[in-house]
């Protein structure tokens, strides 16, 4: 599920050119699964699609943003947040219609446990209910004015 709000409102009133707007992904995990594990080198991806006249912020880009973010809560857990570093972390493809693919690795920016599952449903391994697992991309992209 994707959210967005508009934090910074530099115009007119709703989305217009200069406004910074803060999209999160939202991702749940089912309790009978486990993704991103093994075979080693299996990614897990998240993508995203920016259309025409909206561009990822980020600390490469002008004007400089903070980087976007992973937030996992694990099944009964507190939440771990992660910066996640372009190039490293994530892609952003620009496609020839002007929108921006963004692909976000969250294998590549998690650190594995011992089973080298990423992201554990609840009653993956056991019956015990304990929470959800879930994780959040968290980042923020511009209006432009030209597109």
């Amino acid at each position: 599920m994707k959210a967005a709000v508009s934090p910074t409102d530099t115009g007119a009133a709703g989305f217009s050119p200069g406004d910074v707007v803060q999209y999160t992904l939202n991702i749940q995990v089912s309790d009978y699964f486990a993704l991103g594990g093994n075979p080693a080198g299996t990614d897990l991806v998240v993508s995203d699609t920016l259309t025409d006249g909206l561009q990822i912020l980020d600390a490469t880009t002008t004007p400089l943003a903070v980087n976007p973010s992973l937030v996992v809560v694990r099944a009964g857990g507190a939440p771990e947040t992660y910066a996640l570093v372009p190039g490293v972390n994530y892609t952003v493809t620009v496609d020839p219609n002007g929108s921006q693919v963004i692909a976000f690795n969250l294998r590549s920016a998690l650190p594995a446990p011992g089973g080298g599952q990423l992201l554990v449903g609840d009653l993956f391994a056991d019956g015990t209910q304990s929470g959800a697992t879930t994780a959040q991309v968290v980042f923020n992209a511009q209006v432009l004015d030209t597109y």
